[in-house]
């Protein structure tokens, strides 16, 4: 349940109250790239896992995987400003840096998100499988599908094969 700081609004039930301020990163959870990245944290998520928000934006979906128990969460965007704003809405213990990818250690992520455009998911599909741990997860929207055939090409050609591509209105998520 995603709201802004001043909506005192409180959660239905069996729902978290996501705060986050709609501000200058991407991702405000009205957004439905927003909503099938979110779908799929529920599901993807446990508890002892590390989970790495590549191109974090606003943030929410870091904020999303702390509030929903993730061990350790990172967040990385190479936006200053997105970053700079995301430190205003997420806890302290999420890391938060301003970089890409290619700063996080190899097979140091369970979990990985991605809510980024094709040509980006499809250009760092082999950085995203040097990342993770074995088992690890990612789960990835952003994506038209008219471009989901080169991106899970891409994925799978590293290593990261989709067992999910779900298609909604003009929107794929990919989740492997």
């Amino acid at each position: 349940f995603v709201v802004p700081p001043w909506n005192e609004e409180p959660a239905p039930e069996g729902r978290v109250r996501l705060v986050i301020n709609p501000g200058v990163g991407f991702g405000t959870g009205a957004d439905l790239t927003t909503q099938l990245c979110l779908e799929a944290l529920e599901r993807e998520l446990r508890p002892e896992d590390t989970v790495f928000d590549f191109g974090t934006g606003s943030g929410i979906l870091a904020l999303a995987a702390q509030a929903l128990g993730a061990k350790r969460v990172v967040a990385g965007d190479i936006d200053v400003d997105a970053v700079l704003a995301a430190r205003e809405d997420l806890p302290a213990a999420v890391g938060l840096f301003v970089g890409s990818i290619r700063s996080v250690r190899d097979g140091s992520v369970d979990l990985l998100m991605a809510n980024l455009n094709a040509e980006t998911i499809a250009n760092h599909a082999a950085d995203m499988r040097r990342v993770l741990r074995p088992g690890g997860r990612v789960i990835i929207s952003g994506v038209p599908p008219r471009h989901g055939e080169r991106v899970v090409k891409a994925l799978t050609a590293n290593g990261t094969p989709p067992r999910e591509v779900f298609e909604q209105d003009i929107w794929l998520r990919i989740v492997c």
